[in-house]
């Protein structure tokens, strides 16, 4: 309700409206000199000499280049090869740039007398050529702890190491033109990542400033030639041109918070109405500024939030099925009448009834309790009897507080609109737009329909589909409630009633189920078993966390055995078909299944699984073939459910596209050799989206790995069961021999474990290895009988 206390208190908000400038300059050019090298400075053998302490002022001459060092007290000096690969700069505002061989890094750092401290930021992630010291620069410089200058260098302590870094200015060149060595790049390379401003160079005067806190200041593109970046504060969106290396950014809606008084909010603003041109350099997005030449720089900071939207053509209603929940208006149990100035509102008759008392411009609303982040909700409202065509009444939605969120209605002409509010000022989403699917003769009903999934708001009237809007003002979970809107000092009275919400956070959506591997019915529960039914689709997955791969769907009504729950009950386990998972348990969220337990008994409480192996991907290029995992997906060594499991890949994390399958339905994506000798690992393509994929050339299809068929082991004695077709090796890793592999389901005695707890040893027959042991990844399997297992070391490696 809209109340701070029990009070009753009402809101009028006044419709602000920003204006935007652009400003613009001169524009000169200079040209590229040629860098020469500086030799190393030897440095001494012995302990370290007390040190000359450096100013700020000094410490940010320029750039310095890593030229020799030692990793620890007394340890042996090394010289880097090639110290113009290795720099740091430190930037007035304590924010620095790294180079580090093929990577760009940004962080900041404090310096208090000859103490310093660096925390490293932002970092783009190419993988550098074989003998690179990018890791090992890095790695060094994040544990800096004084600075000061000796033996003829800028000297960096590693703190409890004693080991130093020794530093010489680079030399000093003029500024290089703004596009040298710029690459271009592609729009399907650009789009659905978000780029993170990092710095900004300017030409007149010369200088490189650091953005410093990159992750409020970003941008996003997308294929349907729309943008929108965050500027701290504020919300900026609006269209691009893209043709070849020419791009353009038009200025569209925007957010009008006031920001902190350091806020580089109105520069970002106007540099980005700037853009001439976009290429990528040094791994880094690079946009080229037209007037006073200058360039900006963003580091590649993953898949965006922004994805392509899908939409529900149809009448969510009818698709989605029964709601979670309903609101007949038959008490006040969920809302508090009002009598104020702006507004009157009461309940009477089941409906929820708002009078707009003639405060003109003014929106004013009342929100409920719950707070809902993605869903669907509907409601009748009755068109006003007597009303003047900009009044406007309908919901607000997301509503972080009583004083912000989104509002979405009708007019008395028929139109629908989206605003939002700040808490300061109105920014419009989508303007007043005719539509014949809404009803505007007096005393007509419309349906009005939201549906709500991240940052994609769907509009819908009387279960058409009107338009999608992208905005992440308010991502978050909030409250919902009603608004009016007088246009003239002409009072005007609307009813609402039959208010609906369907809740969609874990399962399907949008329910598209061609998307899914398999939907099938769950084995239906057996005598008075507990049983479980299905509230809204929802995803079976292989373990009681979200990070675990996804089974099968089951659809709304479906009823399925449950047989426990895990350790703190928000997951139930239950029975699927032992081809599916070898334990034949899958997990579903508790929040959306109803629970039948006859017996009344507590359920009992079952061990989930480990969190399955998480496979980190090689960064890829940006003009190579991606694939963005959309789930938590199953990453297989082939093209089939039959192949052995090498890891789960998170959602979100992107990989290289290296080819796909005969049957065009998986990916084979780049992995590191540590759990794949050749590099390759295969997912299937409907848990994932991609990019630059038009040449994608198909492959071959691994050859399964020989069948392994072991002795069922004797009652008592440690024991595991495969979750998933596991692969059977010499030692505990990718680089031993592979021996076969064991299909779901198997189980075989486990002899032992390896020291880091991650490989079991387990009993195979001798005609595959005179040894009668293999090694499996613990990951995969459920043990029983396994406490005080026997630690083996491992064979030598290969």
């Amino acid at each position: 309700m809209n109340t701070k206390s029990k009070n009753k208190l009402y809101l009028m908000i006044t419709i602000l409206m920003g204006v935007t400038l652009l400003v613009g300059a001169c524009t000169t050019t200079t040209p590229t000199p040629t860098a020469t090298s500086v030799p190393p400075t030897a440095e001494p053998t012995a302990a370290p000499q007390v040190l000359t302490p450096i100013s700020q002022a000094d410490l940010t001459t320029g750039s310095w280049q890593w030229v020799s060092g030692r990793e620890a007290l007394g340890g042996m000096p090394s010289v880097v090869p090639d110290p113009e690969n290795y720099t740091i700069t430190f930037n007035n505002d304590n924010s620095l740039n790294i180079k580090a061989d093929c990577n760009m890094v940004q962080g900041t750092y404090s310096l208090t007398g000859d103490q310093l401290a660096i925390t490293l930021g932002a970092s783009t992630l190419v993988a550098c050529p074989p003998g690179s010291s990018s890791d090992k620069f890095l790695a060094q410089i994040s544990t800096a702890s004084s600075v000061g200058t000796g033996f003829g260098s800028l000297v960096i302590g590693l703190g409890a190491s004693g080991g130093e870094m020794y530093f010489q200015h680079a030399p000093a060149a003029v500024t290089p033109p703004l596009d040298a060595n710029l690459q271009p790049i592609t729009q399907d390379a650009l789009i659905n990542t978000l780029w993170q401003w990092i710095y900004l160079k300017e030409t007149s005067p010369s200088s490189e400033i650091g953005v410093g806190n990159p992750e409020n200041y970003d941008l996003v593109f997308r294929a349907d030639g729309t943008y929108s970046a965050k500027s701290d504060c504020n919300q900026l969106a609006g269209t691009y041109d893209l043709s070849g290396s020419s791009l353009t950014l038009n200025p569209g809606i925007s957010s009008l918070a006031a920001c902190p008084e350091d806020s580089k909010y109105d520069l970002y603003k106007s540099l980005l109405a700037r853009v001439t041109t976009v290429g990528v350099r040094d791994g880094l997005l690079v946009l080229i500024l037209k007037d006073n030449p200058a360039s900006m720089s963003y580091v590649n900071a993953g898949v965006s939030s922004v994805v392509v939207t899908q939409v529900v053509e149809g009448d969510p209603a009818t698709i989605l099925g029964a709601p979670d929940g309903v609101e007949n208006f038959r008490n006040t149990d969920n809302w508090t009448t009002f009598t104020s100035q702006c507004f009157n509102s009461e309940i009477t008759d089941g409906q929820f009834v708002m009078t707009a008392n003639g405060v003109q411009g003014f929106s004013c609303w009342e929100v409920s309790w719950p707070e809902l982040q993605n869903f669907y909700i509907e409601t009748t409202q009755a068109i006003p009897t007597t009303c003047q065509a900009d009044d406007t009444f309908g919901m607000i939605f997301r509503a972080p507080d009583t004083n912000r969120g989104y509002l979405y209605g009708y007019n008395c002409a028929g139109q629908y609109s989206l605003t939002i509010w700040d808490g300061q000022a109105t920014t419009t989403l989508v303007q007043p737009t005719d539509s014949i699917d809404i009803n505007n003769d007096p005393g007509s009903f419309n349906r009005l329909g939201l549906l709500v999934f991240d940052g994609h708001l769907s509009l819908y009237a009387n279960g058409k589909f009107l338009t999608t809007v992208t905005d992440f003002t308010f991502p978050d979970a909030g409250r919902f409630g009603y608004f009016v809107r007088a246009a003239t000092e002409n009072p005007f009275t609307v009813s609402y009633d039959q208010l609906r919400i369907w809740s969609l956070e874990d399962e399907l959506f949008p329910p598209n189920f061609t998307q899914i591997t398999q939907i099938e019915a769950l084995p239906r529960p057996e005598g008075s078993a507990a049983s479980g039914t299905a509230k809204v689709n929802v995803f079976v997955r292989t373990g009681p966390s979200m990070l675990f791969p996804i089974l099968d769907v089951a659809i709304q009504g479906d009823t399925g055995e449950v047989l426990g729950t895990n350790p703190d009950g928000f997951w139930y386990a239950v029975k699927v078909p032992t081809e599916r998972v070898g334990t034949g348990i899958g997990w579903v969220a508790a929040d959306f299944v109803e629970l039948n337990n006859p017996s009344g008994q507590p359920l009992p409480v079952i061990t989930p699984p480990l969190l399955p192996t998480i496979v980190t991907f090689p960064a890829p290029a940006f003009d190579v073939p991606q694939a963005v995992m959309n789930e938590a997906a199953t990453i297989r060594t082939g093209p089939t459910t039959e192949f052995p499991v090498l890891g789960v890949a998170p959602t979100g994390s992107r990989a290289e596209i290296i080819g796909q399958s005969q049957d065009r339905q998986w990916w084979a994506v780049r992995v590191p050799t540590t759990i794949a000798s050749s590099g390759t690992g295969w997912v299937n393509k409907v848990y994932t989206s991609d990019i630059n994929t038009a040449n994608v050339v198909l492959l071959p299809t691994p050859q399964l790995p020989p069948n392994i068929t072991p002795a069922t082991p004797g009652s008592g004695i440690p024991a595991m069961i495969a979750l998933e077709p596991l692969e059977v090796r010499t030692g505990p890793g990718s680089q031993y021999r592979l021996l076969g592999e064991i299909q779901r389901g198997t189980v075989l005695a486990v002899l032992g474990i390896s020291p880091d707890g991650e490989w079991y040893v387990v009993n195979i027959p001798t005609s595959i290895t005179p040894s009668g042991q293999g090694w499996v990844p613990v990951r995969f399997t459920q043990a029983s009988n396994a406490g005080g297992l026997r630690v083996i070391q491992p064979p030598p490696a290969p």
